[in-house]
């Protein structure tokens, strides 16, 4: 978990939690094996950087049972959340202009659920749905707002980041020397 502060442009507090999941991951049940894990690193967040909304790294509306990760971390603490994604599980899009700020409506089955967004220039698209308390428009101003100069919003960047870096130390702790990584 990063904090993002839209008005200094920089990361403020960020938190990495491990819990152990009960249910295994299945396709289409992300948010079960996922969210108690999010919602520990959010506990561990500082009092005075808690975030206004969330953007996840999965979908929300775009999603098989309308009703992704997205939707169901926003519920679950009553925040206004965002699903980015690099990839669409359902629905189709029009061609975006290799412009940045540019984006199509994902339509499926005649309603559109997200937005293929072009966050930089040439680079290639990532997909934007409203989770939970958030319209196409905002969700998608919301994700523009919160990137810089890379393609991925700089809050899920960061999170990945340091997830990664806490994933490797512990490897090291558990077996007791360095692990490479390609």
């Amino acid at each position: 978990m990063a904090v993002w502060d839209c008005e200094q442009r920089r990361v403020v507090a960020w938190a990495v939690a491990r819990e152990n999941i009960p249910l295994p991951y299945k396709p289409g049940r992300l948010a079960f094996s996922v969210s108690p894990p999010i919602t520990a690193a959010l506990l561990r967040l500082p009092q005075d950087a808690h975030p206004e909304a969330l953007i996840v790294h999965g979908h929300g509306l775009a999603h098989p049972r309308r009703y992704g990760l997205a939707c169901h971390l926003g519920m679950l603490h009553r925040l206004p959340t965002v699903g980015v994604a690099q990839e669409l599980l359902v629905g189709t899009h029009d061609k975006v202009p290799a412009r940045r700020g540019e984006w199509r409506p994902v339509m499926h089955d005649g309603e559109i659920v997200g937005a293929a967004l072009r966050t930089r220039a040439e680079a290639k698209v990532i997909y934007v749905s409203p989770g939970w308390g958030v319209d196409l428009e905002e969700a998608v101003a919301v994700v523009m707002q919160a990137t810089t100069r890379y393609r991925w919003p700089e809050p899920v960047r960061h999170a990945r980041m340091r997830l990664r870096v806490a994933h490797r130390k512990r490897l090291q702790v558990i077996w007791g020397a360095p692990v490479s990584h390609p």
